[in-house]
């Protein structure tokens, strides 16, 4: 048997750090902006804390309950996978859709409760 080192050793390694580089490069390249656009604005007198993004408690809840929704598709989905005749792909798909859905419903119901 023959083995190539580039395609069982170095091809992983090379994937990765592609990667890993890519979203440190794209971290780095948002940060480095924002801190020039902020020290420009300290440079003409604006306070830049008038800039800064708010916390929405209302998106919060609907991003998290959105991922909770997920998480129990994947879980019944691999339920319905398992002790059912439906296909798997299908199973998780749907799933996936309908509990993610509700939690979205939900998340309007209870930010509508809120305001």
């Amino acid at each position: 048997m023959e083995y190539d080192v580039l395609e069982d050793f170095l091809l992983p390694i090379i994937a990765i750090l592609a990667v890993f580089g890519t979203f440190f490069g794209l971290i780095w390249i948002l940060i480095k902006t924002r801190n020039s656009e902020r020290l420009a604005m300290i440079e003409r007198g604006v306070d830049p804390a008038a800039f800064m993004p708010k916390v929405v408690p209302k998106r919060l809840l609907r991003v998290g309950l959105f991922f909770v929704g997920t998480g129990f598709g994947l879980l019944f989905g691999d339920l319905m996978a398992n002790y059912t005749v439906v296909n798997a792909v299908t199973s998780y798909f749907s799933m996936i859709l309908v509990f993610a859905g509700l939690a979205i419903l939900l998340g309007f119901r209870l930010a509508g409760r809120q305001s």
